[in-house]
């Protein structure tokens, strides 16, 4: 990922880095070896506890119990960089736009964020002789 970044000249500062969806916190602990702090935030608090046992890096990583809609817990441009990889295209779509707006609110000026979003259709389309797992020429923007 790092590499990817660096290749589109969107090197993050390695201060202050979220994971979003963090889970058993697998990215978490990963993003702790190159950031300086770390948030993982997960909506499921067994998820956070199993995270909570593997944190090898002290208290440079935090875990936070989310089950708003939003990130509001946090202020405005409070991090450099945002990771949700397997995570929006498990919920609503507009649960999912909603996020990226505050994805890009609680990032820091020059910072990036690194996330992942369905380009196929949850279901089949009805009626439409569509078939499923056919990607879209152009996939719509969403208005951020």
């Amino acid at each position: 990922m790092a590499q990817h970044l660096a290749g589109l000249g969107a090197v993050p500062s390695l201060g202050r880095a979220l994971d979003f969806g963090c889970g058993h916190s697998r990215l978490t602990q990963g993003l702790a070896s190159h950031f300086a702090e770390v948030v993982g935030v997960d909506i499921a608090a067994s998820m956070l506890g199993v995270a909570r046992k593997a944190n090898r890096h002290g208290p440079r990583v935090d875990y936070v119990l989310n089950e708003r809609p939003d990130l509001a817990v946090f202020p405005d441009a409070s991090f450099d960089f945002v990771l949700t990889v397997l995570v929006l295209q498990r919920m609503r779509p507009d649960y999912a736009a909603g996020y990226l707006r505050e994805f890009l609110r609680v990032l820091r000026p020059g910072g990036s964020m690194f996330f992942q979003i369905p380009i196929e259709p949850i279901a089949p389309a009805a009626d439409t002789g569509a078939q499923f797992g056919a990607v879209p020429a152009a996939v719509p923007a969403v208005g951020i």
